[in-house]
């Protein structure tokens, strides 16, 4: 059989094409916060002893999670890390970790359904990690050595956004620390996120415009489960206004289907900001001034969290998404000669701020006992 010949010209549009629909890939990313297990990374620092457990959150799905236990006696405050988007594993935060182990502070994290030693399918949607998140909540409750009225939650990246809003509905989460994660509302934080990165690609804003709103129409569709007709309506029309866009019909075809998954639909459908406003927990929300990923997202969590006294809200000069180092002239979303991942992330504050909340009383700070 004789391989097709590909001449010059056409080796150009499929570079063409293929650059367009990567584009659209990383203005995803871009609203998804992703940051994958590969650049999440894992710090190579000694761990403190350490016991693997298994986690059942679901028929068929058990997570592999490593709880680190203090070494004093007693029933400890517990942290559940949750890692950003991508398949990530244990061990990102491990020197944060050896830290609050010192300091009297459980911790716990597990490898992502579907991921490492984890069973189940992995989807990476918000619905999988807030259940699962949900699951190690109840789990840690009913272990003898840990007070289940003293669990915090760290959320990294799309895992911050997933924490307030576990943390709201479960109703005794002791304090959040949120890390470089998106704040909006729902269907806003996700459509001005694609907004802006196809405007920062050079199409026009009003044809762009027209791509956000087929796209809300079409999402609002899938999120009521309308009549099949209907959402394959409501998909041609998201086609077409990428087209009218400036996109050819394959990378329109290509971008939409990019759109097309239970992940994206999931982070349409989140809503951390809103979460945020309506929690009166302690909250310490931290943010790289220079992120590359979610961009400046200080001002808005500090108008979320402004009637919470019991909220933190610290920018670190100089950071990228990953809490390295951000340099001024960076290309836009990239970080290419970036600082060590955690490398600038203040993690003494951290645990100073969680001991606070965790160790001490927690109504000796004015907040009240998690019991009553």
């Amino acid at each position: 059989m004789q391989v097709p010949h590909t001449d010059v010209s056409e080796r150009s549009i499929l570079k063409a094409q293929s650059y367009c629909l990567a584009l659209v890939a990383a203005m995803l990313s871009v609203i998804l916060s992703i940051h994958s297990v590969s650049a999440q990374g894992s710090e190579a620092i000694a761990e403190r002893p350490a016991i693997d457990v298994r986690i059942e959150s679901a028929p068929d799905v058990s997570l592999a999670a490593t709880l680190r236990l203090p070494a004093s006696a007693g029933r400890h405050p517990v942290l559940i890390i949750q890692s950003g988007s991508g398949p990530s594993t244990r061990g990102g935060f491990i020197s944060l970790e050896n830290l609050l182990n010192d300091a009297g502070i459980a911790t716990i994290e597990f490898d992502k359904r579907g991921v490492g030693q984890s069973t189940g399918i992995f989807t990476d949607t918000m619905q999988d990690m807030e259940a699962d998140l949900a699951a190690t909540i109840k789990w840690l409750r009913a272990h003898p050595e840990i007070d289940g009225s003293r669990i915090a939650l760290l959320g990294y990246s799309q895992g911050a956004a997933a924490v307030p809003i576990v943390a709201e509905r479960d109703g005794k989460i002791a304090a959040i620390v949120f890390l470089a994660g998106p704040v909006g509302e729902r269907a806003t934080m996700f459509l001005d996120g694609m907004r802006n990165q196809l405007v920062e690609s050079g199409r026009d804003p009003e044809l762009v415009d027209g791509v956000t709103a087929a796209t809300r129409r079409w999402m609002e569709a899938r999120s009521r489960e309308a009549p099949i007709k209907e959402q394959a309506n409501a998909r041609a029309a998201v086609v077409t206004a990428f087209k009218k866009a400036g996109f050819p019909a394959d990378d329109a075809e290509g971008a939409t289907s990019v759109l097309d998954s239970p992940q994206l639909l999931s982070m349409y459908l989140t809503a951390p900001g809103t979460a945020l406003e309506e929690i009166n927990i302690p909250i310490l929300a931290i943010f790289g001034a220079r992120d590359e990923i979610v961009g400046a997202q200080a001002e808005p969590a500090a108008t979320a969290l402004g009637e919470n006294p019991k909220a933190l809200v610290i920018q670190v000069p100089g950071a990228s998404h990953g809490f390295g180092y951000r340099h001024v002239d960076a290309p836009p979303r990239e970080n290419p000669d970036g600082g060590p991942w955690l490398s600038l992330l203040p993690k003494e504050q951290i645990v100073s701020w969680l001991c606070d909340w965790l160790v001490e009383e927690p109504w000796a700070n004015g907040s009240e006992d998690p019991e009553g």
